[in-house]
């Protein structure tokens, strides 16, 4: 009777439906062309240095200068993303050294952790348009892994110091 039971209860509890077939998964690459993480970051207060110039005028006045750096959102080009951090550190070296014989212009390139990757990028754009000029300029010089994405940008401004 208690195997009867317990044989009846397990019928019961089963699953009747079909489970659906897996469908085939895109690469990662893929994902990461049309991933946005800036979609998924809080938004941040700005964070500014400020670093003040004194720069004097002719004859009689003195004008001072402060300078400050922000981060804003904006453009950045990405060359590489992996999981290895020795895969990065190597790849930030061998893309730092394949963008000086380029004569490209110096331009800021990191790299940045956002779990589970390292990511290596390129410049800071305030606009597109730009950073869509140097991606395609870097696939025309043997470069096809790099393409656009939004990040967090530094922009300097100079204010007069009153």
């Amino acid at each position: 009777m208690m195997m009867m039971a317990t044989g009846l209860l397990m019928v019961s509890c089963s699953s009747s439906s079909e489970v659906a077939e897996r469908q085939e998964a895109k690469p990662l690459r893929e994902h990461e062309k049309s991933f946005d993480p800036g979609a998924y970051r809080v938004a941040e207060q700005d964070t500014t240095t400020v670093v003040e110039t004194e720069t004097p005028a002719p004859e009689t006045e003195e004008i001072s200068w402060v300078e400050r750096v922000r981060k804003i959102m904006g453009f950045r080009i990405q060359l590489h993303s992996t999981t290895n951090i020795d895969d990065a550190q190597e790849q930030l070296i061998s893309l730092q050294s394949r963008l000086d014989s380029l004569d490209i212009a110096p331009a800021r390139l990191d790299m940045s952790f956002d779990a589970p990757y390292y990511k290596i990028r390129l410049g800071d754009f305030l606009t597109k348009p730009p950073a869509d000029s140097l991606r395609d300029l870097l696939h025309e010089h043997g470069v096809p892994e790099a393409w656009v994405v939004r990040d967090k940008v530094l922009q300097t401004v100079r204010e007069r110091k009153r």
